[in-house]
């Protein structure tokens, strides 16, 4: 539907004991999954076409959980290097990341924008080319009678 594509994989691996396992799940996530879908997100929303140059405007950016073979996988020689040639930017999470976000989801200043966000926009800003796509799917299946939205006031 609208060029999005749905796969379930299930990967069934045997725990060895030494992680070197779990390290190749991570590899072959990354080579057959999130590779292909930077490569296809920077086709759908800015017209790359693989095998040319990337430009720094189309740097990605990876947040991992930290996964001790995931890190081990990351942190190779030949995993920096592909990741520095495709321009993509990974990172690690730190272990109380979600405790931190959520505590923050309560204070006075979390509230404050969260009412702010129904009264601001951002109307005819279209620099973001996933935000134009977006749109179109969201016009055509409106179009199509797909998708109707109901005012909330």
């Amino acid at each position: 539907m609208h060029g999005f594509l749905w796969d379930i994989l299930l990967l069934l691996l045997r725990n060895d004991k030494n992680g070197e396992q779990d390290k190749k799940r991570y590899k072959w996530i990354q080579e057959n999954i999130f590779l292909p879908f930077v490569a296809s997100m920077r086709n759908q929303h800015d017209n790359w076409i693989e095998g040319t140059p990337i430009p720094q405007s189309m740097m990605a950016v990876s947040w991992s959980d930290g996964d001790n073979a995931q890190i081990k996988m990351l942190v190779e020689d030949s995993t920096l290097a592909q990741l520095g040639r495709l321009k993509i930017i990974v990172n690690k999470q730190h272990a109380a990341r979600t405790g931190t976000e959520q505590a923050a989801d309560l204070t006075k200043t979390f509230k404050i924008c969260n009412n702010l966000q129904h009264t601001t926009t951002a109307e005819d800003m279209n620099h973001l080319p996933i935000k134009k796509n977006i749109m179109r799917v969201i016009g055509d299946l409106a179009n199509d009678g797909k998708l109707k939205i109901g005012y909330t006031k």
